[in-house]
């Protein structure tokens, strides 16, 4: 029989035991603090996974990003992570302008998130997908419907604590629960003209949302809008 080769640990570079040690503790957030997608995967959140890089590799390695289109209507940004000038890893993403509320005024914020996940997913770091969010809510879709829950129910706390992973932080559990909760609710929305209703009524909530997560390093309204992009694609084509 043909015995399976290891590599010894004492073998290992310190940088590559540190990669492997932000990989598993990725993988093991996914399962507390991840986003549920279609089809019972998870995702662990760009600003989630860079508190494990940062956590894991402190400021040894640089993320930087470069816009390198910025026409007015498409949005293009491209990662890069690297040590000591040495480039190991990259992401690029793109965006539209005004294809989505957080994207009328924070396109590239968006796309800079987007490619930063990427990057960071192409060293293994992505807590369970390789692809940004955006892609697999455009693939998939963020949730399973909620068919049971009355549509226009206000969520209650009960409906949602039992998802939340507390961060210490009560600011930031709140507004992540509230994130939470809203992608429940987008994902049982049954018509457009009560989506643009949602949207219109929940508006200054979001913007206040997304003004937080820029001063926070979190991403809860960008999640809000991509669940809120797929829904609408679903409701144009007819999808219940």
């Amino acid at each position: 029989m043909r015995m399976k080769k290891t590599i010894p640990a004492e073998s290992l570079k310190g940088s590559t035991i540190q990669l492997i040690a932000a990989m598993e503790k990725a993988n093991e957030r996914v399962q507390e603090e991840g986003v549920a997608t279609k089809g019972g995967n998870k995702y662990l959140q760009v600003s989630k996974r860079m508190e494990i890089f940062r956590e894991i590799f402190g400021l040894e390695y640089g993320i930087e990003t470069n816009i390198l289109v910025n026409d007015g209507k498409t949005v293009v940004v491209q990662a890069k992570i690297s040590l000591n000038d040495k480039v190991l890893g990259t992401g690029l993403a793109e965006e539209i302008r005004g294809r989505g509320f957080v994207n009328e005024t924070s396109a590239v914020e968006n796309c800079e998130t987007s490619a930063i996940g990427r990057a960071l997913a192409s060293l293994g770091i992505h807590g369970g997908e390789y692809a940004s969010i955006n892609e697999i809510e455009k693939a998939e879709g963020i949730r399973d419907h909620q068919e049971q829950q009355k549509h226009k129910q206000e969520p209650q706390d009960n409906q949602v604590n039992d998802n939340i992973t507390l961060t210490g932080n009560a600011e930031e559990d709140a507004w992540h629960k509230l994130s939470m909760a809203w992608i429940t609710e987008i994902n049982s929305i049954p018509s457009q003209a009560s989506l643009l209703h949602w949207a219109t009524k929940n508006g200054p909530k979001i913007e206040e949302m997304h003004n937080w997560d820029k001063d926070n390093n979190t991403s809860n309204a960008i999640d809000i809008q991509n669940t809120y992009e797929m829904r609408k694609e679903e409701l144009e084509n007819g999808s219940q």
